[in-house]
Formats: structure tokens, C-alpha cells, sequence
């Protein structure tokens, strides 16, 4: 095995351009750890225990994710959707 590319990257999903208009774009490890910061001024990359609260809220973690999709979006993850109330908007908020 090479050696492993430690450097921030990001891509669209699925390397289409089109993919980022409507779900943004996805980021390594080494990109959102870079101490230089990427998220905007006044916001902050969650760490682990808010990312445990928020799947706590949703009710655990075998639902959450289904709960953050938005109905009709036509998510192309390999995450099964549930059937469940969606309470987030698009933004996962």
C-alpha cells in the first residue's frame, strides 16, 4: 500500500459539478482539521459530541440519518432512508 495523501481536499459526489449545486461539497478529514478553518466566520465544524447530541435528538443513530434527508431530494447515499418524520430542511438544519 502507497502512502496515504494527507493533504484537504474536497469533491462534488460522484465528481459531478451538477451534484454540487444541489448537495455542496464533501470534504476529508485533513480539510476540515486544517487549522486554518473552513467553516465561514461565526460558524464552526461540529465536533464529536454535538454530532453525538444531534443523532441523540433524532433519536439515535440506526434513525437520524434518515431524519436529516429532505423528503423528495433524491439523495444518492448508500444510507437506507427510514420511514420518518423529515424535521430538518434541505440544509440539515
Amino acid at each position: 500500500m502507497g502512502k496515504l495523501n494527507q493533504t484537504g481536499a474536497w469533491c462534488y459526489y460522484n465528481n459531478d459539478p451538477i451534484q454540487g449545486g444541489k448537495f455542496g461539497k464533501l470534504y476529508n478529514w485533513y480539510a476540515i482539521n486544517d487549522p486554518r478553518g473552513l467553516a465561514p466566520q461565526g460558524w464552526h465544524i461540529p465536533n464529536d459530541e454535538e454530532w453525538t447530541t444531534l443523532e441523540t435528538t433524532l433519536g439515535g443513530s440506526s434513525v437520524a440519518g434518515g431524519k436529516m434527508k429532505e423528503a423528495g431530494s433524491g439523495v444518492p447515499f448508500n444510507m437506507p432512508l427510514i420511514k420518518a418524520p423529515i424535521l430538518c430542511n434541505k440544509n440539515g438544519i
